[in-house]
């Protein structure tokens, strides 16, 4: 299903990308901020959660693919 919709680098593994498109292996909480503001974001984040965020992608001018992994 997702093929028409994400490019994958060639270096990853089959299993790779079968677990970056399943849905059960998400389970996070994805946000989109500015840089400036992710930036902020985390530290005041990462200072006070029990748990850690991370910067994970950006995003870039539209290509074939809605994303690339």
């Amino acid at each position: 299903f997702v093929n028409e919709y994400v490019h994958f680098q060639n270096s990853l593994s089959e299993i790779d990308q079968l677990l970056a498109a399943d849905a059960q292996t998400s389970g996070g909480l994805l946000i989109s901020l500015s840089n400036e503001n992710a930036d902020k974001f985390l530290d005041i984040f990462n200072s006070t959660a029990p748990f850690p965020a991370y910067k994970i992608g950006l995003i870039t001018k539209k290509t074939d693919y809605i994303i690339s992994i």
